[in-house]
């Protein structure tokens, strides 16, 4: 069976070391053609079993950038006050669980017979790693909008980018004697959406395209302390992540012994996502207006983040708290007026 390098397409843009596990000899992915994807799917083996195959074989990788698109959204409790602002850059390392690094499907042929594939493909890597950067800015009442971009970016008929967008807000306000307590406590919500297509021609006639796409949500309860220059934090919440790989263009064996190429309709594969708990712990260091801060998230794949920023609420200990005076100004009067 053939190498199959759609693996290539998350190493290229996003730095990774995975490996690939090909006959029992691991060669580099940057050593092995893309063309082979299309190859060993559409021109040897039966195009169901194919897709089978590369849906168990994608699942770490789905769930793995899924997980880094999840994580990494907050490092305290505290949203910023209007105009405060924050720009951090930082990275992920996603841990796989030893039951990822193999895989195994069931193949069911027309004459009622049964293949188990155990192994066949992938094995071996334990890490994933996933680079992000983040900006925030306070708003009234509380609340904080933070976003998330990459623009796209070409490399060798690749192309990828990715977006997100969140919004924090203490909730701890609301409540009379938890508000008054020496702590900071907030909830976030963030949706991100991750694209990448690989365009090409077969043949030099035949167009192409492999488009991978992820949509990720998570929301959080974020609870921090701040002592001095240092900030811990913890959070706990619920995640969520799917992914999909749309083919349209490939070629397929044909009755004449030949190849029909093959545009509508596109081959949709589901890949693998996240659904369930996390929970994290981390620290924020402050000196001046620079932070750095790391953090270790428990999930289905645990994550170590790191990272550094400019963190200024030097705008909004002016702007932002003359709003929140005049605020309680107003529902003074209003009280008194009731």
């Amino acid at each position: 069976m053939k190498t199959l390098n759609i693996l290539l397409l998350a190493t290229i843009l996003l730095s990774t070391q995975i490996k690939a596990q090909v006959g029992g000899e691991q060669r580099e992915n940057s050593d092995i053609p893309i063309e082979d994807v299309y190859n060993w799917l559409f021109l040897g083996d039966d195009l169901d079993h194919s897709k089978i195959i590369i849906e168990k074989y994608m699942d770490p990788l789905g769930k793995s950038i899924g997980t880094g698109l999840n994580s990494g959204w907050y490092n305290t409790g505290k949203p910023h006050r209007f105009p405060g602002f924050d720009i951090t850059i930082g990275g992920h390392v996603i841990s796989l669980p030893s039951e990822s690094q193999v895989f195994n499907a069931t193949i069911n042929y027309p004459d009622g017979s049964v293949k188990e594939e155990h192994n066949t493909i992938a094995n071996g890597w334990t890490k994933f790693y996933l680079p992000y950067a983040q900006g925030s800015i306070g708003l009234i009442k509380k609340t904080e909008l933070l976003f998330r971009y990459m623009p796209p970016i070409t490399y060798s008929d690749i192309t990828s980018n990715y977006w997100g967008i969140g919004v924090k807000h203490d909730f701890k306000q609301y409540v009379p004697i938890v508000g008054k307590l020496p702590f900071d406590l907030s909830f976030l919500a963030a949706y991100s959406n991750f694209k990448s297509n690989y365009n090409s021609y077969a043949y030099g006639e035949y167009e192409r395209n492999l488009d991978f796409d992820i949509q990720a949500f998570n929301c959080n309860i974020i609870l921090s302390k701040k002592v001095a220059f240092i900030t811990a934090y913890a959070g706990a919440g619920y995640q969520h992540s799917t992914s999909s790989l749309v083919l349209d263009g490939y070629s397929l064996p044909s009755n004449d012994g030949g190849f029909t190429y093959v545009q509508d309709p596109p081959l949709n594969l589901s890949l693998g996502g996240v659904n369930g708990f996390k929970t994290n712990i981390g620290a924020r260091l402050k000196f001046l207006l620079f932070t750095v801060h790391a953090e270790y998230t428990v999930a289905e794949y645990n994550i170590f983040t790191i990272g550094v920023g400019l963190n200024s609420d030097i705008g909004s200990r002016i702007i932002g708290g003359t709003i929140e005076k005049a605020t309680k100004k107003d529902k003074k009067k209003k009280k008194e007026k009731e």
